[in-house]
């Protein structure tokens, strides 16, 4: 619009070729007619429209040439223009008219017999002329999936619902650099591109995964012309997940599966995600038996080692551990609850394997005592101390003990003297003797 002060060429009654002028002027502002009602092929039921240039769902330019429509008699029509071509179109159904994601609405046109009766113009000029995309300003309402779907040129806020994992196939991103989507689940299935074309939040690495089978996770994906990276995610931290899922056997770690209570009978093995599937998800786990919890792969770097194996919980009942993934393996990041000072002695008359709840030991025999210690490698920083109170030889059975006057590992432990002691921690690779007599 001018100010007080125009600058729009006006007409002077005395100038030649008024016509000209005014003509110029509409010329200029032509953009703003942009499907409007043409007076000139406007007869009976037949609806004429002027064309001009339009901005696709794409982003790209499109020439809309002049056009009519027929109209059904007796009825209202709902004039509508796709999004993605910009082609004209109208039915007597509301079905395209409440698809604001696909169609833009133009005009509502009231018809008798055989003429119309009335029309109202719904067209929003800035939307089709560039100021409506398809990015994070878009207007377009949320659209909820509930099978495999192609995301549509103007859907940017998705619910998906499903009964199973859902598959989508994203746009080429190269053809919608900066678009923006988010993508919301209300079931606990997960959602999946159909190409490996989605960089996860934690790495840099395309894959698939787009949402967890988890309900209330969100993501945020951009494109940046090559993939499309996931920029912000949420909603599924165990805080505010599922409760803790008690598991008495072998299990596997499910999407919406993050805190666990382990109560087995005998050591239970547990299969992780991929850890490249879920760089940054925290996993919590506690036991409430004597029994160890191992993974089913070497994939568990422990809290004071960058070494990865098998060890997650050991056999104290309420040792707990909190895993985080870093992209390839999982890692300990907090534990406890298994603190050997508050473990009660015990006394061992024959040869023995050390357990994964004793940690103070008593060696009362009648001969040497041969000890079978845990696997070094498995509990790097663990200590066991050890004493005996018979003037017999405690030996271990494998040449894993580092004595506390040399760095070669052997296999004794204690002398055959009554109340010698030593205390052994686990390298990683041996016991070493920290302190003895």
């Amino acid at each position: 619009m001018a100010n007080s002060t125009t600058n729009i060429d006006g007409v002077v009654q005395s100038q030649a070729s008024k016509e000209v002028t005014i003509n110029a002027y509409f010329d200029a502002a032509s953009p703003s007619t942009l499907y409007g009602r043409r007076q000139s092929t406007t007869t009976g039921l037949t609806f004429g429209y002027y064309g001009g240039n339009v901005t696709k769902s794409d982003g790209t330019l499109a020439q809309i040439s002049n056009g009519t429509l027929a109209l059904t008699a007796s009825t209202t029509n709902y004039i509508v223009a796709q999004k993605s071509d910009g082609v004209v179109s109208t039915a007597t159904t509301t079905t395209n008219w409440n698809d604001t994601a696909n169609f833009w609405r133009l005009y509502a046109v009231v018809t008798g017999g055989t003429t119309i009766s009335s029309y109202t113009d719904y067209r929003e000029i800035g939307k089709m002329t560039g100021a409506g995309g398809s990015g994070a300003a878009s207007s377009v309402s949320p659209v909820t999936k509930t099978t495999a779907f192609t995301l549509g040129a103007n859907e940017n806020e998705v619910i998906v619902n499903g009964t199973a994992s859902i598959t989508v196939t994203l746009p080429a991103a190269s053809a919608f650099v900066g678009r923006v989507v988010r993508f919301k689940n209300r079931a606990a299935f997960t959602l999946i591109s159909a190409s490996s074309n989605v960089k996860p939040i934690g790495t840099d690495t395309a894959g698939t995964a787009i949402l967890p089978a988890l309900a209330g996770r969100w993501a945020v994906i951009v494109s940046d012309g090559t993939n499309w990276v996931v920029m912000a995610q949420g909603a599924d931290d165990a805080e505010f997940g599922a409760p803790p899922a008690i598991k008495t056997t072998a299990f596997t770690v499910a999407d919406g599966e993050s805190v666990f209570i382990v109560n087995g009978s005998a050591s239970i093995t547990a299969t992780l995600p991929a850890a490249a599937t879920y760089a940054g998800r925290r996993i919590r786990l506690k036991t409430i038996a004597a029994f160890p919890v191992i993974s089913a792969s070497s994939n568990v770097k422990p809290i004071n080692s960058d070494t990865a194996g098998t060890a997650i919980l050991r056999g104290i009942a309420g040792s707990w551990a909190v895993l985080v993934s870093d992209g390839t393996n999982w890692i300990v990041t907090e534990r406890g609850g298994d603190d050997t000072q508050f473990l009660a002695p015990v006394t061992k008359t024959g040869d023995f394997t050390v357990a994964d709840g004793e940690n103070k030991v008593v060696c009362n025999g009648t001969a040497t005592i041969n000890v079978t210690l845990p696997a070094a490698a498995s509990f790097p920083g663990r200590t066991i101390t050890i004493k005996t109170i018979a003037a017999f030889t405690v030996v271990s059975v494998a040449s894993n003990v580092v004595p506390l006057d040399s760095g070669t590992a052997g296999t004794a432990i204690l002398a055959a003297t009554t109340g010698k002691y030593a205390q052994l921690t686990s390298d990683g690779t041996n016991w070493v003797i920290m302190m003895g007599n």
